[in-house]
């Protein structure tokens, strides 16, 4: 007897329950199929997943449903027909990871316009045989290096792999388990305001405020009314979300002398400080809550020196200072960063961008980066708003970038030999009388009329200047 056509319905339930991977995506990256062997492959239920709009995000938490559909977002050139195969780093609910190979397969109407892509998942071996390109290779690599940095340091808004940034995450895992006072030190755009943010939130006080305060920015009247107001508040409130846990001076050589004279004041019953300076009225054992961090471009002990910080409150801030490096110094990490601040732009965007085309991470290994990570972040940003492909290309980079590559081509200005002012001055004049003689035609009389003077001056000049003999 001839097997009957199986019906639609029915093969909808047979992809359903089948053990085999297979999801479906609208043109719009909506999840609309997830069937039993995606859940049990991921460990989330199609109920969790159906609806979630996908975006190619690096999400390193799993039991976050980003980390699930940044891996199941298509690149866009299946949205525009190509069936592509790449491989992934998935990361189970429970959080195992294991690398599968993903494949689109863009489905067409009528009309040759994709409407949906099917999405499978198979199990390959390690390492991974296939090179995705740049865009897809460092998604992957961002992935599970921030699933690490976050089962390491409990972070993964800080992003590197470089042994500088490892050094620089251990100090800030350190800073984080007590509440002594902090200081850090780095070229403006390193981000020290940011790991301060990290620090607090692993620390003691991390269920109490993180209150900034930028010397530089601020009027010395404001300054002084902030500072009293967040000591207050620490004095004479019960610790709460809104209560502050630490107060944060950035650029605190610009710190007025009069709010210097306050903080040291209030040390003793107010702030957490382990002080190293012996006699420092900061010395102290009181529990209180409240933890002092500082940040600056420049050497502190440079500000001592100058009489523009108090000796006493260089100790106060200092019992813990972390050196932060610049760009030119993890050049290992530009790309990973660059790839972080791009994917995290793509969220919640209809266009997706996946990476960036080899001479531009070429440019971007190669560029000094004299502002550090708030550049690098400035240029993607403007890159991403200009970027119409799913690379990243040369002409996408903002003109700001451009003219600083031009700048570092040239090199340094050269260094010009300084003579004395007075030699300068008389071999100018020298070349002008020169100049207006031969324009005369050596007719003294009238070189001294072009130069504005009389014939006797034009002689007695010409004489000082060892131009012709004294009488």
């Amino acid at each position: 007897m001839p097997q009957r056509p199986r019906t639609r319905r029915g093969l909808s339930m047979w992809l359903s329950s089948t053990t085999t991977p297979v999801f479906i995506l609208d043109d719009r990256r909506r999840v609309l199929f997830f069937n039993k062997g995606c859940e049990q492959l991921t460990g989330w239920e199609a109920g969790d997943v159906i609806g979630q709009v996908c975006d190619f995000v690096s999400e390193p938490d799993p039991t976050q449903i980003e980390s699930l559909t940044g891996t199941l977002c298509p690149p866009p050139e299946v949205l525009q027909g190509a069936e592509i195969s790449l491989p992934v780093f998935l990361h189970n609910r429970s959080g195992n990871q294991t690398s599968h190979l993903i494949r689109f397969f863009p489905l067409k109407n009528v009309e040759g316009r994709v409407e949906r892509i099917l999405g499978t998942f198979s199990r390959i071996p390690e390492p991974v045989a296939l090179q995705p390109p740049l865009g897809r290779e460092l998604h992957a690599e961002l992935a599970a290096l921030r699933a690490d940095l976050l089962h390491r340091y409990a972070a993964s808004s800080v992003v590197g792999c470089s042994r500088g940034f490892h050094r620089l995450m251990e100090q800030v895992r350190l800073a984080g388990c007590h509440n002594s006072s902090l200081h850090l030190f780095g070229e403006a755009g390193t981000g020290k305001e940011h790991l301060a943010r990290l620090i607090h939130y692993q620390g003691p006080s991390r269920r109490q405020a993180f209150v900034p305060l930028d010397c530089r920015r601020l009027t010395r009247e404001e300054i002084k009314l902030a500072v009293r107001e967040v000591l207050r508040d620490a004095r004479e409130g019960q610790p709460t979300r809104l209560s502050p846990g630490t107060l944060f001076l950035k650029n605190v050589e610009a710190l007025p002398d009069s709010v210097q004279e306050l903080l040291l004041e209030e040390a003793p019953t107010v702030l957490v400080a382990e002080s190293h300076a012996p006699d420092s009225p900061s010395r102290s054992t009181r529990n209180i809550s409240l933890r002092l961090m500082s940040s600056s471009e420049t050497d502190l002990q440079a500000a001592v020196d100058q009489d523009r910080l108090s000796h006493d409150l260089y100790y106060l801030l200092t019992s813990q200072v972390i050196t932060v490096p610049s760009l030119r110094q993890l050049p290992e990490d530009v790309m990973l960063l660059a790839q972080h601040f791009l994917e995290s732009l793509n969220r919640d965007q209809e266009t997706q961008v996946t990476g960036f085309a080899d001479e531009v991470a070429k440019a971007f290994r190669k560029y000094k980066w004299p502002g550090n990570q708030d550049e690098l972040k400035t240029v993607v940003n403007k890159a991403r708003a200009a970027c119409e492909r799913s690379l990243i290309t040369l002409a996408d980079l903002p003109l700001g970038f451009r003219a600083g590559q031009d700048a570092q081509r040239s090199g340094p200005v050269q260094s010009v030999e300084l003579v004395p002012l007075e030699d300068r001055l008389a071999a100018v004049e020298r070349e002008h009388i020169e100049l207006a003689l031969r324009q005369a035609g050596d007719n003294k009389s009238l070189a001294a009329e072009s130069l504005g003077m009389t014939r006797a001056r034009l002689y007695r000049r010409m004489q000082i200047l060892g131009m012709i003999d004294s009488p």
